[in-house]
């Protein structure tokens, strides 16, 4: 449940801010905001086949670190864009969130039907339901805050308070746009950067739980 809260916050994060990035301060358009996000679902139905391969050739801890390490992989290389970078790299590292939620989404239900017993597994997986929901709104409410805190911070810094201005073409003197663009690209960076470290949390967490998983079956073999 703390891993679906987390990868769903990151999901959630990137899906919102993306988009933001893409029209803000790369100044592409509305459908090509949009289309930025196309590579996660196909890698994401891409990482659900492989998923469903791995299950019997590996433990299922040992896939969500997988799929952990892989979404840690592509919130670093987001963390790395920049305003020069190509546009290419942020289409690939789309891709590579999508394929490792595409790993470790199906595991979720694996791992708790098997962890409780056959009477509470309807509760356990509503918990898992409503916790991948929750994380959504909480992702949201916490990096929209961030991000509007840091995006009015930097306005005042470089004397552009009004930031309801318009991003068409003439629609703002282009001293006055290039400050916009920069105001926008600090407050994505930060929550990039947010995503990044809530990435390498979920990573630790499912170390953790390979961890646990492996002392368990150690003294259960101890008692036999």
């Amino acid at each position: 449940n703390l891993l679906t809260l987390l990868v769903g916050s990151i999901v959630i994060s990137i899906t919102v801010y993306l988009p933001i990035w893409s029209q803000g301060v790369l100044g592409k358009s509305a459908t090509a905001a949009g289309f930025v996000l196309m590579p996660m679902p196909v890698c994401w139905t891409i990482g659900s086949l492989l998923s469903g391969n791995l299950v019997g050739r590996l433990k299922t801890h040992s896939i969500l670190t997988l799929g952990t390490a892989i979404v840690s992989t592509a919130c670093f290389m987001l963390f790395l864009v920049s305003t020069h970078s190509p546009v290419f790299l942020i289409y690939v590292a789309v891709g590579v969130l999508g394929l490792g939620m595409g790993i470790i989404t199906p595991i979720f239900m694996l791992v708790i039907q098997s962890a409780v017993p056959a009477s509470k597994r309807g509760v356990a997986v509503a918990l898992n339901t409503f916790t991948n929901t929750f994380s959504q709104t909480l992702g949201s409410a916490v990096f929209g805050t961030v991000f509007n805190l840091v995006t009015l911070s930097q306005a005042k810094k470089l004397g552009q308070e009004n930031l309801n201005a318009s991003f068409e073409t003439g629609g703002v003197p282009a001293e006055e746009l290039s400050k916009l663009h920069e105001i926008l690209a600090s407050g994505v960076h930060i929550i990039y950067s947010g995503t990044f470290l809530a990435a390498l949390l979920s990573f630790a967490v499912s170390c953790f739980l390979v961890k646990t998983r492996h002392e368990k079956i150690k003294n259960v073999s101890v008692q036999k």
